[in-house]
């Protein structure tokens, strides 16, 4: 019986691993415009009721064993969603302070002198170039922006323009006018939203309520 509850436990980790990974990347790629706090909130959820619903086929097929009760069924969930979130938290912690998450790591500061590298605030295409504006003052470099673009690695961002991407945790406000808009960032500087991207940063939920239309004067018929 030894043999079998190794290789129990074995199909149990590996696929309960797999569930969440799966389930968290899902989250985390629809809500990537969302704050991380946020993101790890409901993908601790999600994984909660997708571990549960696999382990409990698992138990099922292994031992024809299920809840029987909806109070042991909702204990089984507190627990994996307690292990999740703890996996979830570490996990956010660690990477944050890891080289894949500062400046260091992002592979468009490799083509930057080691003075010159830090947190990204926009770019900004100039003709050839692209205006790589960091913390830490700008730099031009001689790339297409959409390549710029694929070498900032995990920074968090949006494209708002067909020449300009912004970094979301350097955002101070959005400011709206009509169909088209403008990014005000923390070091004061500024680049416009294109109608074409104005869906997307309206999705990602960082447009201000726009004034309520004025009801039509003269009588109702």
């Amino acid at each position: 019986m030894a043999p079998l509850r190794v290789v129990y436990w074995v199909i149990v980790v590996a696929v309960t691993f797999a569930t969440g990974s799966f389930a968290s990347l899902l989250v985390h790629t629809a809500m990537k415009y969302r704050s991380k706090w946020l993101n790890i909130l409901i993908s601790t959820g999600v994984i909660g009721i997708a571990v549960t619903i696999v382990l409990s086929v698992l138990n099922l097929i292994a031992f024809d064993i299920w809840p029987s009760t909806w109070a042991e069924l909702l204990n089984q969930f507190i627990i994996v969603t307690l292990i999740s979130a703890v996996v979830e938290v570490g996990s956010f912690a660690l990477g944050a302070g890891s080289p894949t998450q500062n400046e260091n790591a992002v592979a468009l500061m490799q083509r930057l002198p080691w003075e010159k590298r830090g947190p990204l605030v926009s770019l900004s295409a100039e003709d050839h170039y692209v205006r790589v504006t960091k913390t830490n003052g700008t730099k031009l470099l001689l790339i297409r922006l959409l390549d710029a673009i694929k070498e900032v690695g995990d920074t968090r961002g949006m494209q708002i323009h067909r020449s300009h991407w912004v970094a979301l945790d350097q955002i101070q406000k959005v400011e709206r006018s009509g169909d088209r808009g403008k990014v005000i960032m923390k070091d004061e500087s500024s680049c416009p939203i294109s109608r074409k991207y104005m869906p997307d940063v309206r999705a990602a939920g960082m447009l201000p309520n726009g004034p309520k239309p004025k009801p039509k004067s003269g009588l109702r018929v």
